[in-house]
């Protein structure tokens, strides 16, 4: 019985997704289920279990589209019925109020699951519970404990909480009686301006995170870093498909332009090439100018290395990387991709100059770039450079027009993807924006002809489009993938 009953609670959350609908964080079921958790715990989320609201029936409509999406569930059913639980008597009746998942604990310990629900039904939850005889353990706070293989169960009335060990859910018993775990209005906060009442939201603080790390002490001398408090993310389903919005909260300490990861601002870079990856990114020399800033900071030693480097390429050829290279760098930058090869490009201010800048690196282009041990430079075809390294593809890179453009491609490729017109990434908000043709993907991936049954799933999948917004108190994104 066991086996049993650690599927039964591997199916909670399967069956939430399954019939899951719309819940106000705002909603006292919802905060009833957030007090059992930490406030700062770095992981809680919502699955909603109304059968009945809009998002799960737009969720079910864009699901019906999807040839043998709904395989997964009618297994699911049988499985329930072979160990004598039927899902309209006994479980769907708990359905309606937010089904909540998280991490709790820190230090040596570690993060140990936890999961809430306050179910609509405490008659049904308890016949649940008998008929799949679950061992009772003892009481905590009111609420009968039961073990459930390696998981510990404990039943308050309508409330269903469950963890890895029975301190675990001790401690949320005595969280939530205490009135010193997570609230609905801190949860609501976290989540910031993300869309409410879709079919699944999390937030976290990330601070007691970073902070207890080692890994990352170093890390959050970086000002952005520093500055990061915690996030949220919405899931959310509609006719066109499924949208994935999140964001990162900032507002730790303030920050400036300069020290954000991507350039501010809403205005979108433009997409090219014909590959299924393809990326734009606006003001490319400010992200490179935070990665040298996170270098500089966190492993100083060998940022000290590449600035002796840049500047003995400066006294052999007199060029400048501050200059010549980062002040070259004009307003866009877009790079394609098969996932094995790719082409990049970045426009350039002065083509002339820029060109004069790689005449006078030859082959301390290295020196400037950085690239593997063991690569050297030669003059390629065509009037491109080429890179060489052991064991990879040559990279070739040059002027083209107004672009500078790299990537292990033919010139004519090459030159191609430089006279390419930017087209205009569709609904983005930020200085990233991307495109993945899944389907042209996955096919490329597969090297061989697909099946049937592959063929109708890809032909109602679309593209995966999305962006990415920075401000000094947030980076924010979104990313959609579309169903036919």
């Amino acid at each position: 019985m066991g086996g049993v009953r650690s599927f039964l609670l591997a199916v909670f959350a399967g069956l939430a997704l399954a019939a899951c609908g719309s819940s106000s964080p705002a909603s006292s079921p919802l905060g009833s289920s957030l007090s059992y958790f930490p406030k700062d715990s770095p992981f809680v989320v919502s699955v909603t279990t109304a059968p009945q609201a809009s998002a799960v029936k737009s969720a079910q409509a864009m699901l019906a589209r999807i040839p043998f999406a709904n395989f997964g569930q009618a297994a699911l059913m049988s499985r329930l019925q072979q160990i004598g639980v039927n899902y309209d008597t006994d479980i769907r009746p708990l359905f309606g109020n937010p089904l909540v998942f998280g991490l709790v604990g820190s230090g040596s310990a570690g993060q140990q699951a936890v999961v809430v629900w306050v179910t609509k039904d405490a008659g049904t939850l308890s016949s649940l519970i008998k008929k799949l005889q679950f061992r009772a353990s003892g009481r905590h706070g009111g609420a009968t404990l039961y073990q459930a293989s390696n998981f510990t169960l404990a039943v308050a009335g309508a409330t269903l909480i469950g963890g890895e060990s029975p301190a675990v859910v001790d401690a949320a018993i005595d969280r939530h009686a205490s009135g010193s775990g997570m609230s609905a209005a801190l949860y609501d906060s976290e989540l910031g301006s993300l869309p409410r009442n879709g079919l699944v939201e999390a937030a976290g603080n990330l601070t007691s995170v970073l902070a207890s790390s080692a890994r990352t002490s170093k890390a959050l001398s970086i000002p952005w870093v520093g500055a990061l408090r915690g996030y949220g993310v919405a899931i959310t389903a509609g006719s066109g498909g499924l949208s994935f919005r999140y964001t990162l909260d900032t507002s730790g300490k303030p920050l400036n332009a300069d020290e954000l990861p991507i350039a501010p601002g809403s205005s979108p870079p433009g997409l090219a090439g014909s590959m299924p990856i393809q990326v734009g990114l606006r003001q490319p020399a400010a992200t490179l100018a935070f990665v040298l800033q996170a270098e500089r900071l966190t492993a100083p030693a060998k940022y000290a290395a590449d600035v002796a480097e840049m500047n003995a390429v400066r006294r052999r050829t007199g060029v400048d990387f501050q200059r010549d290279i980062l002040g070259q760098m004009g307003n866009s930058a877009a790079v394609e991709s098969t996932g094995h090869g790719f082409i990049a490009r970045v426009d350039v201010n002065d083509p002339a100059a820029a060109t004069q800048t790689l005449r006078k690196l030859g082959t301390s282009a290295l020196g400037v770039f950085g690239t593997h041990p063991g690569a050297h430079v030669t003059s390629g075809p065509a009037g491109f450079e080429a890179v060489h390294t052991p064991h990879s593809p040559t990279i070739l890179f040059g002027i083209v027009g107004s672009e500078f453009v790299v990537g292990t491609a033919t010139p004519a490729q090459l030159r191609a993807f430089a006279a390419a017109p930017a087209a205009a990434a569709t609904g983005a908000q930020g200085a990233v924006a991307f495109r993945i043709a899944l389907p042209q993907l996955i096919q490329l991936t597969l090297h061989h002809p697909v099946s049937g049954t592959v063929r109708q799933v890809l032909s109602v999948l679309g593209d995966i489009t999305g962006w990415v917004s920075a401000s000094p108190s947030a980076l924010s994104g979104n990313a959609t993938l579309a169903v036919k």
